[in-house]
């Protein structure tokens, strides 16, 4: 089973709603929760910050579907 999103272009996005977004889709997808530590997910969301909400996502989901396999 693949996991598919609809990342759209575009930056400015709240990289926490982002986050929980992306968390949901993923959990929903995989039928498992997608859970980083908070030391993992502060480094994330820090790398992503300034990144265009669709490359923020892919960065997101990334680490999140390496998490919920």
């Amino acid at each position: 089973m693949g996991v598919t999103f609809d990342w759209p272009a575009g930056g400015g996005a709240d990289i926490e709603a982002l986050y929980d977004e992306v968390a949901a889709e993923v959990a929903a997808s995989s039928d498992r929760a997608a859970v980083l530590a908070l030391p993992e997910r502060s480094a994330l969301l820090k790398r992503v910050k300034d990144m265009p909400a669709g490359r923020a996502r892919f960065e997101i989901a990334r680490a999140l579907t390496a998490r919920a396999k």
